[in-house]
């Protein structure tokens, strides 16, 4: 004899599986793309990106921000490039901003993208020695991240 589960089991199940939401995105296994350190003043032309997250590593060349970020126009060759004013506030730990700009060689390119984008923070780790991060993808002062260096334990 077959045991057939409650009716109301079945559609509790049914109504969890449909509030579960899409399957999660992988994570890529490229490298992420390079961001020039610059610490002069983010050029206008240069596109916004959305930042979706940022977190730190330590790599062969020194600390590094790597950030998830979205973007509305995708052409193949894209440059991106952090800008960064050695300014931070009189906290602990000290804060400081990054602006991160992508160049997408003009907005012809109808293509939404994703990619990840790594920036070294070796330079404001030597002067700041612990401190937190904010990064910005321009437009929008709530379209940033934060991460502190080095990562809390």
């Amino acid at each position: 004899m077959t045991r057939h589960a409650p009716l109301s089991l079945t559609c509790a199940a049914l109504l969890l599986a449909a509030c579960a939401g899409p399957e999660p995105q992988a994570v890529s296994s490229e490298p992420p793309a390079w961001a020039d350190f610059r610490t002069d003043p983010a050029p206008a032309e240069w596109d916004d990106v959305q930042i979706l997250s940022v977190a730190t590593r330590e790599s062969i060349g020194g600390p590094e921000a790597v950030v998830e970020v979205a973007y509305r126009t995708a052409c193949e060759a894209s440059t991106y490039a952090v800008f960064w004013s050695p300014v931070a506030t009189r906290s602990l730990p000290p804060q400081t901003s990054f602006t991160l700009r992508r160049d997408g060689k003009g907005g012809d390119c109808p293509t939404p993208g994703r990619a990840q984008v790594a920036f070294p923070i070796e330079e404001p780790a030597e002067d700041l020695g612990a401190f937190i991060g904010h990064v910005h993808g321009g437009g929008d002062a709530k379209n940033a991240a934060s991460f502190r260096w080095p990562a809390a334990e």
